[in-house]
């Protein structure tokens, strides 16, 4: 092998990749924030495309990222599966436009497809177990599953890798994230105080068809 200085480099720059990453949920931007960070500072280039949904974009524009957005969020089975089939079309677009050797979502049932009809890596990441069908889809063209150990039903796809941990901690582990306590005083409680932040929904997913929450007056 030549071991060469120039071919050193030309090899180096062989390791580059360029990575799509999918963001159809606000989440997703507190969980691949920090990975971006890290990609585009080993030399990748990060492309970010989006689904319009809630606050997402309001998000990407405080953390000065760029994105493309896709498609707005659609309500309904029907609409649904047709704003699916368009995100399709366009990610298989953006896939072949900007020569993307990977594509990396959270749910991946807008990535994993078009990853695979454009024969690229497609990785997605989950721990929403209880989304049946859009689990089905994505995992099956899927090259690689990130699943949090507590992922029950592992045995149906054996490209699942599981991991010792949360989504949550890829943003709020201590080396990414310390709470401004100072802000307790907004919320009119002290330090030391114990508190319960409760996290409502809309249920208007896929996998919350015929799902029901509480009620507003409850």
């Amino acid at each position: 092998m030549n071991t060469g200085k120039k071919v050193g480099i030309e090899e180096s720059e062989m390791d580059k990749l360029n990575i799509l990453v999918e963001m159809g949920h606000p989440a997703h931007v507190h969980f691949f924030k920090n990975p971006i960070k890290i990609w585009e500072s080993l030399g990748h280039q990060v492309i970010i495309v989006t689904r319009d949904k809630e606050i997402t974009h309001t998000l990407l524009d405080e953390l000065g990222l760029k994105y493309t957005p896709l498609s707005k969020q659609k309500t309904g089975m029907l609409m649904m599966a047709g704003e699916l089939m368009v995100r399709w079309a366009k990610m298989i677009y953006c896939i072949k436009a900007n020569n993307i050797d990977v594509a990396i979502s959270i749910s991946g049932i807008s990535t994993s497809f078009p990853a695979w009809v454009c024969g690229i890596k497609a990785i997605t990441c989950t721990d929403t177990e209880d989304a049946v069908l859009s689990n089905k889809i994505a995992f099956k063209y899927s090259d690689v599953v990130l699943t949090p150990s507590t992922f029950v039903n592992k045995s149906e796809f054996p490209n699942i890798q599981s991991y010792e941990s949360f989504h949550e901690l890829a943003y709020l582990h201590p080396n990414w994230y310390q709470p401004a306590r100072e802000n307790l005083a907004l919320f009119n409680i002290e330090e030391g105080e114990r508190y319960i932040f409760i996290r409502l929904v809309q249920w208007k997913a896929l996998h919350d068809i015929h799902e029901k929450g509480i009620s507003e007056e409850n």
